[in-house]
């Protein structure tokens, strides 16, 4: 907000410094027909009203392209705060496939155990054998579930590293067509609608992926 104040401020400086450089250039001369000075003053008043009018767009565009940054920036943190709780779920698979891995052991110790002592339990021994095949495939379907989930986070780190590219550009852009418009005070509609365009893209892909 401070900075379009100051952006303001400037322009309407501006104006006045223009206004008041065309006063003084040209010379009052006096005239015995006030309506000759009239009309001389008029298409002044004209130009002051369009000036006017381009400041008070140009302060309109300003805050349409901050509000198109802060959205982006909101879509930034959106995806940020993905990228944490996948995170987050891969932590808690590692943490089960431990539990598995030890439960796994502790049942291979078992069996080996039962084996020795109870050879004549043949019956007990398929039961523990078929727990340990039910446990090998938890095991093999939490492994595949971990390779689906690190992929799903190698995308989506991919997707966060491009959008916070394309926030810098459209940031990048931003600061120079401010620069731009302070010093010239003016921009073509051609280059104000190509870098509309540009930032409403980074915007709605921002929206996508998040």
């Amino acid at each position: 907000m401070a900075l379009l104040l100051i952006i303001f401020i400037s322009t309407v400086f501006l104006l006045f410094l223009i206004l008041g450089s065309k006063d003084n250039a040209q010379p009052k001369t006096e005239s015995s027909k006030p309506y000759l000075k009239e009309i001389k003053t008029s298409p002044e008043v004209d130009e002051a009203e369009t000036l006017r009018v381009k400041v008070r767009k140009l302060k309109e565009d300003n805050l349409a392209l901050a509000e198109e940054l802060k959205t982006a920036k909101n879509n930034e943190v959106l995806a940020r705060e993905e990228t944490i709780k996948i995170k987050g779920w891969l932590e808690k698979d590692r943490s089960l496939e431990e539990s598995l891995k030890k439960e796994l052991y502790e049942l291979k110790e078992k069996l080996l155990k039962k084996d020795k002592e109870f050879d004549e339990e043949f019956s007990l021994s398929l039961i523990l054998k078929k727990e340990l095949s039910e446990y090998k495939q938890k095991r093999e379907s939490l492994e595949a579930d971990k390779r689906e989930n690190s992929e799903k986070l190698r995308i989506l780190e991919a997707q966060n590293a491009n959008l916070k590219e394309e926030l810098k550009d459209c940031t990048r852009s931003l600061a120079e067509f401010k620069k731009e418009k302070q010093e010239s005070q003016w921009v073509s509609k051609k280059e104000y609608d190509e870098l509309k365009a540009k930032l409403n893209q980074r915007s709605d892909e921002a929206k996508e992926q998040g």
